[in-house]
């Protein structure tokens, strides 16, 4: 109906089907509480025949062979790039007015990383400790209205997820404070001046608690329970996935 192309593509997580159990095994071998078994049973590298026998489920051939033609589309613009380079972040637009507000500063002593991060030397810490801050005070103390202890489990786990940013920031040589402060724009964007919506969540972005804090999805963490580590922790220093859900506003 929008005449919008559309592709397709396998989470794939391991290459063929009996690599299954290896990848299970690799899993369990980080000695990380997480699930390795039903979320993974179908998240490897399928066939073709694979793909359009889960899609028919759902669609028509023309529309499965459609996603096909866009998927090809793309492949045949793909350019060769060399691997051996770090990481690059991308970086927010920062304003050189701004200047952080240290509205929660007597919370510093306690939490060592939210500490580091108010006072590091990179503007994009700072940055990313704004909008975390302002939705501490907005989202947890004004609108749920906090008790203390509450309060303090909020900070303790963002103070856990600044400690990963920061040790991952280290070994990559660049702040990954950067990559989620571009991420808020990016769906301020979408919001603001997009026409369209935001779904929720995708993915593990929403096992960050600050990427609720921050604006990037809507669903809680601790509303949850859902690990952090799910997302992004230090024994794996790289750019996290961030899919974004979002569809054009209809008036």
């Amino acid at each position: 109906e929008t005449g919008l192309k559309y592709t397709v593509a396998t989470d794939g997580h391991y290459l063929k089907k009996e690599d299954r159990q290896s990848h299970k095994y690799y899993l369990l071998a980080q000695n990380i509480a997480r699930e390795v078994d039903a979320f993974y049973d179908s998240t490897y590298i399928m066939s073709e025949e694979e793909v359009r026998s889960y899609l028919n489920l759902y669609l028509t051939d023309d529309e499965i062979q459609a996603a096909f033609d866009a998927t090809m589309e793309i492949y045949d613009k793909v350019e060769l790039y060399d691997l051996q380079q770090k990481t690059i972040i991308p970086h927010p637009d920062i304003s050189p007015d701004f200047k952080l507000e240290h509205k929660l500063e007597p919370a510093y002593e306690q939490y060592e990383y939210i500490k580091r991060f108010a006072y590091s030397e990179y503007v994009e810490d700072q940055y990313y400790w704004s909008l975390v801050q302002e939705g501490l005070i907005r989202k947890i103390i004004q609108d749920r209205q906090a008790d203390k202890e509450y309060f303090h489990k909020c900070l303790d786990r963002v103070n856990t997820e600044f400690r990963e940013l920061w040790l991952i920031s280290e070994r990559l040589g660049d702040r990954m404070s950067a990559y989620y402060g571009l991420t808020e724009e990016v769906v301020n964007e979408i919001w603001t001046n997009g026409d369209s919506i935001v779904g929720v969540s995708r993915g593990s972005a929403a096992g960050y608690f600050t990427n609720f804090l921050s604006g990037i999805v809507q669903v809680s963490a601790l509303d949850y329970d859902l690990p952090h580590f799910r997302h992004l922790t230090a024994e794996r220093p790289e750019l996290p996935d961030k899919y974004l859900s979002s569809m054009l506003a209809t008036v």
